[in-house]
């Protein structure tokens, strides 16, 4: 299995010192350079557009050095950083920026595959990280879907129907039964309606009333009314009421 490809930007005001690093780079067959800033501000655009895995940049450059860099990042998106500078008393700055390495200029290739190398071993662990956390959130979704119905038999004319959930439109509570809305047909099953929302999978149906619980795949339109409550429309059609108690639990879909 072939290993990810590592995304590098390369930023220095030295053309010089930019072509040194690159030519390093190319040692490595798994390292793609994205790109090259010359300055602070035009690194900070790169970053946005380019997400590289892993930057080289110079401390000391003109407007915007590279502490000021770091310092304008969203730390959700943050790459790797390495400082590469010809000054030692920054040593202590690129602590403080938790940087994964501090080449001080001139260096040589051992020294420059030390530090490749230990930038390889901190994304490797990062992804491996991501794939165990994304799995975890797999199998949770799936645990949780397992637990809500996806059909329900209705017995009617002395026959059964199957129902699948996700064709059902909307459902209505009327004393002891819920009435199943799917198409022009309704289907009456003898439950409360707390007891079914409860079996259903909240991702899909929400409670827009105290007597209805909607697919929010049919939900078409939302309109206020002049008494609070919001008008529901669907595309089949139908006009539901979206009551004040409810609101909250259409908000987080339609803000």
């Amino acid at each position: 299995m072939m290993k990810p490809e590592i995304k590098v930007l390369v930023v220095d005001d030295e053309l010089l010192a930019r072509k040194r690093i690159r030519s390093l780079l190319s040692e490595h067959a798994d390292i793609k350079i994205v790109g090259e800033c010359a300055d602070g501000r035009e690194a900070i655009n790169a970053m946005h557009n380019l997400t590289p895995d892993l930057v080289f940049l110079d401390i000391q450059m003109p407007e915007v050095n590279g502490l000021q860099v770091i310092g304008n990042l969203d730390d959700k998106k943050r790459p790797l950083f390495v400082f590469v500078t010809a000054y030692s008393q920054h040593g202590l700055a690129a602590f403080d920026a938790d940087v994964i390495d501090y080449l001080l200029k001139p260096f040589d290739a051992e020294r420059f595959d030390i530090t490749v190398n230990r930038a390889k071993l901190r994304l490797e662990a990062a992804r491996k990280e991501e794939e165990k956390t994304s799995l975890l959130n797999f199998i949770n979704r799936l645990e949780r879907e397992a637990q809500y119905v996806k059909q329900f038999s209705i017995r009617k004319d002395g026959r059964i129907f199957l129902i699948k959930v996700e064709d059902i439109c909307w459902i209505e509570a009327e004393r002891n039964y819920v009435h199943l809305h799917v198409g022009e047909m309704s289907y009456s099953r003898r439950e409360s309606i707390g007891s079914l929302e409860l079996q259903l999978d909240p991702n899909m149906f929400r409670r827009i009333h105290r007597s209805i619980i909607v697919n929010l795949n049919f939900i078409e339109e939302l309109r206020t009314s002049p008494g609070g409550d919001y008008q529901v429309f669907l595309r089949n059609g139908e006009n539901l009421v979206l009551s004040q108690k409810y609101q909250k639990n259409l908000r987080e879909f339609f803000g």
